[in-house]
């Protein structure tokens, strides 16, 4: 779980912290400072298709962490709600199940299952 605060979290990793905890969605985040700018990064990170996002915010010098991870979230938020259909699964239902494989059979006919 090291490698969550490091910020080097892999998809492959996601995948198996989603296993462990029930999660469907990861985000891993970093503050880091170049030059006069203040940064944060994020990763969101869908453990059960490895599809990878990232946002980013930027202030000032003097620009306030607490009001940059709002901004953030607001973006995560966004993300989550407008590409959740990528970072999370489709279960098909049986139906769907069934159609698709009476497509993929078409009009062969097979022996009859003893």
């Amino acid at each position: 779980m090291n490698s969550g605060l490091s910020g080097t979290v892999s998809p492959d990793s996601a995948a198996k912290v989603g296993q462990l905890t029930g999660a469907k969605v990861l985000v891993t985040g970093r503050v880091f400072k170049a030059g006069d700018e203040l940064f944060i990064v994020a990763k969101i990170i869908g453990t059960e298709t490895s599809r990878v996002y990232g946002e980013l915010v930027k202030g000032g010098e003097k620009a306030s962490i607490s009001d940059l991870s709002t901004d953030l979230a607001k973006k995560i938020a966004a993300d989550v709600t407008q590409k959740g259909d990528t970072l999370i699964a489709k279960v098909e239902t049986r139906e769907e199940l069934v159609a698709k494989i009476k497509k993929a059979i078409g009009n062969n006919r097979f022996p009859p299952c003893r």
